[in-house]
């Protein structure tokens, strides 16, 4: 669906653990040439061939560089968070290796990605709803059990069903 809108079918990429240094972090990619750009950077087994919901493990390498052992999840379309292939490369958590992949992806044609931007494509491409979409925000930001426990139920649809439930009793009340 999102790649029938004008500008939306270019592949993203960005850091999606919070920046800083930890054991491991997280880059997504995904968009149109996902798998183009990945097996472009993982010599180790092309990974546009592998099964969905699959992990690989290999060298992350750019052009003649190895920069780190990565672990790949690979996610095809329309069964990813965002509808489109997206793979996410666990590397470790330094800042100069993360920096190094997310270099690597944009210079293979990737372009690093707005904030919220993998969830606006979730959206778009008919993951979620919008009141999903903003629970995103909610978990991420929750900081006690009743906050965490309300975003939960928004993101699996809860708050959407009630909204659909009230809508069609409104209806029917006519």
């Amino acid at each position: 669906m999102l790649s029938k809108l004008s500008g939306w079918d270019d592949t993203i990429a960005a850091l999606s653990t919070p920046p800083g240094i930890g054991a491991i972090a997280v880059i997504r990619l995904s968009g149109s040439r996902t798998f183009e750009i990945i097996d472009a950077l993982f010599p180790s087994k092309k990974i546009s061939a592998q099964a969905a919901h699959s992990l690989h493990v290999g060298m992350f390498r750019n052009r003649e560089e190895d920069i780190d052992e990565v672990v790949i999840a690979v996610f095809r379309a329309p069964k990813s968070f965002t509808g489109e292939d997206t793979v996410e490369i666990n590397c470790h958590g330094s800042i100069y290796i993360q920096q190094k992949i997310i270099e690597a992806c944009v210079s293979r044609g990737a372009r690093l990605a707005k904030a919220g931007e993998f969830t606006q494509r979730a959206f778009l491409n008919g993951k979620m709803d919008l009141t999903q979409a903003e629970a995103v925000a909610d978990i991420i930001a929750s900081d006690t059990a009743a906050s965490q426990k309300t975003a939960l139920h928004n993101i699996r649809g809860g708050f959407s069903r009630e909204l659909k439930n009230m809508r069609e009793q409104l209806i029917s009340f006519s």
